[in-house]
């Protein structure tokens, strides 16, 4: 696991930005099929699925997304803690690591992350409660302004 915080955030960034890229293609494709059915005719288990697709492409990515976010999470915390061993829930480590005095990462920007949290387990989970989006650019945000009180490297 990287130790430098300059890398999780561009693997944060790399995300969203394959899901710009994921969500460009799917869309083009979307409209090329719409326009001549035959674009993909011997491929029926790809245009029933295309729309589906297109709909839950930005969940997809948050998953993703926070997926790094808690990678980079748990290894700040297992070295803060100083075990290799620890395993606590994101949801803990979000308040926790998030009232370290020297972190102090505002409530504001903890509750976005619990918000994003609760939306990544809906995806992930195929939860039927149903949350109220958040667009993946604010998912980033908020994930990103909570690693910005992280040291620069740990290790």
């Amino acid at each position: 696991m990287p130790y430098l915080l300059f890398e999780w955030r561009a693997h944060i960034q790399e995300v969203l930005g394959k899901f710009k890229a994921a969500s460009v293609s799917v869309a083009r494709l979307r409209n090329q099929v719409a326009a001549d059915a035959s674009t993909i005719a011997d491929e029926p288990w790809v245009r029933e699925h295309l729309g589906r697709t297109y709909e839950n492409l930005e969940g997809t990515y948050i998953v993703r997304m926070f997926a790094a976010f808690e990678a980079a999470l748990r290894s700040y915390d297992r070295y803060l803690f100083n075990d290799p061993q620890r395993e606590t829930p994101a949801s803990v480590m979000i308040d926790q690591l998030g009232s370290k005095r020297h972190l102090s990462v505002r409530a504001q920007i903890r509750d976005g992350v619990h918000r994003a949290r609760r939306i990544r387990n809906y995806w992930a989970h195929d939860l039927d409660a149903a949350l109220d989006p958040m667009p993946i650019d604010r998912v980033r945000g908020f994930l990103q302004s909570y690693l910005d009180r992280f040291p620069k490297n740990w290790n």
